[in-house]
């Protein structure tokens, strides 16, 4: 599609297409995984998967360390509203803010362990 076709879309149909976008790449980086997973066993059984299965590995270690890179950085931010809660004086909205901000990075945490779980399963 070029950039012509997607200035012609309304909101709504470009962020399905975004979301039919991400979804693709999500499923491309699992079969990615599998694959990985799959030629770990073959390569048992048939030398010549093992050049191959260094490349999928190699990608499947940078995936896992993204993850893990994301969930710490989440966890950095968090401790860092939750420091400033305690010691910066604040307005009660100001507050209110900032533990609406820590549930967001909670549950940003959450869907990271998650795919973190998927990945390493």
């Amino acid at each position: 599609m070029s950039n012509k076709d997607l200035s012609k879309l309304s909101l709504a149909e470009r962020d399905l297409l975004i979301k039919k976008i991400e979804e693709e790449i999500k499923n491309k980086k699992q079969l990615l995984i599998d694959e990985t997973k799959s030629i770990e066993t073959g390569k048992k059984t048939n030398k010549l998967l093992e050049g191959v299965y260094t490349n999928y590995k190699a990608y499947y270690d940078t995936t896992v360390n993204e993850k893990q890179q994301q969930y710490d950085a989440m966890m950095l931010l968090k401790e860092y509203l939750d420091d400033l809660i305690k010691k910066e004086k604040m307005t009660t909205r100001e507050v209110k803010n900032m533990k609406r901000d820590q549930d967001n990075i909670i549950l940003e945490m959450e869907t990271i362990t998650r795919e973190l779980k998927e990945i390493t399963k």
